[in-house]
């Protein structure tokens, strides 16, 4: 089809691939669009990427030598691929995931003489930490106002963005939610609640956190909270980053705290069916974290089960007000303890199509799928 759309969506650093993202494509798919996702792992971790589907590719660029020599090899042949790809295939829309592909998106774009749209996937404070994050930030603040577009999750990362890169137009919010149509599956992979009874027979109730296992999460403080619970389990699933694996070590010598390793996303919504709650909880003052808009409590919502979060905005205005969830202002031992019985208590009062249900409604890409549509693909 001549005017059929040809979208480039470029990821950087961890792809970037978490749910949305791919899903995103997905939609664009289905209204008439050819997509194509490229996402660059930059690491020689062993670590397998998510599964992609047909069509969105990772690709692995080797980082040697170590160090900047390194980093620069890497670069260069990111930015040869993208070259390479926008010449070939002239896409007539280029989407930039994260500050760290607007350096990748602005080649495409000069190539292509394509439009540009820019996702902020980030906050940042006025202290950006190493070297090539500043660098990152700063290419972000000179380039992302003249694109045609720039994108975030929520209402107040749009403020602060517009207030960060002196936009004059306040950037559109597209929530960062997973597909509605992937809330069920038909895969047979046992729940959370199943594994955790093959361990603890008398376990009638689970907190589960399902994502990376690292610090910042209060996770030590919820092991510990539900080890003087009774009939109460936690399951962990994730990989664990290196610099956590000694303390994840301790997490699991607390009673009835059981990890299970790592859930494929496509049955991810069947493993979280059944469990009593979600846990998402990020510790830390930065701006990421305090305007946080986590797939880990989409994906929750999404499999029929409330959410246990800590009181930032967004959280605030979706969890609390539709009581969905507890937000608490702290992870005191008491805070989790009081939030966990709680739900415990109204877990036979409410049920689970009722999370789903909102999540369909209100939180899904299909919900404002007009809005999400416009935004990417104008007229």
């Amino acid at each position: 089809m001549p005017n059929r759309a040809r979208v480039l969506m470029i990821a950087w650093s961890d792809l970037r691939f978490y749910p949305p993202v791919i899903n995103l494509g997905r939609v664009l798919s289905a209204n008439n669009a050819s997509v194509r996702l490229i996402g660059f792992r930059a690491r020689s971790s062993e670590v397998v990427p998510k599964e992609c589907p047909a069509g969105f590719s990772v690709e692995r660029v080797a980082s040697y030598p170590h160090g900047w020599l390194g980093k620069a090899n890497c670069f260069a042949r990111m930015l040869f691929r993208i070259a390479h790809l926008s010449l070939r295939w002239r896409p007539t829309l280029v989407i930039a995931h994260g500050s760290q592909a607007i350096s990748l998106a602005i080649v495409a774009q000069f190539l292509s003489n394509c439009r540009t749209i820019y996702y902020a996937h980030e906050l940042s404070d006025s202290d950006c930490g190493t070297l090539p994050l500043r660098v990152a930030k700063s290419i972000e603040k000179n380039v992302a106002r003249t694109f045609t577009r720039v994108l975030c999750a929520n209402d107040d990362r749009a403020d602060i963005l517009q207030q960060q890169l002196c936009l004059l137009e306040r950037p559109a919010v597209i929530p960062n939610s997973p597909l509605a149509a992937e809330a069920l599956c038909d895969c047979k992979v046992e729940t959370a609640l199943q594994f955790a009874r093959k361990r603890d027979s008398s376990a009638s109730f689970v907190i589960t956190y399902a994502g990376r296992l690292g610090q910042g999460m209060a996770l030590s403080e919820l092991c510990q909270a539900v080890s003087e619970m009774k009939h109460v389990a936690v399951v962990l699933a994730g990989l664990i980053d290196d610099e956590f694996k000694e303390e994840a070590k301790k997490l699991f010598l607390f009673p009835r705290v059981h990890y299970f390793g790592t859930v494929e996303y496509q049955h991810l919504r069947r493993w979280l069916a059944g469990a009593t709650a979600g846990w998402v909880y990020y510790e830390g003052q930065n701006l990421n974290t305090q305007f946080a808009a986590p797939c880990k409590m989409y994906e929750y919502l999404a499999a029929g089960i409330p959410v246990i979060v800590n009181s930032f905005p967004l959280a605030t205005s979706t969890i609390s007000k539709n009581q969905l969830g507890i937000c608490i202002e702290s992870a005191s031992l008491k805070s989790i303890s009081d939030a966990i019985q709680k739900i415990c208590a109204a877990k036979s009062t409410r049920v689970s199509c009722d999370y789903q249900n909102y999540f369909i409604s209100q939180l899904s890409y299909e919900s404002r799928a007009t809005q999400v549509i416009s935004a990417y693909l104008p007229g």
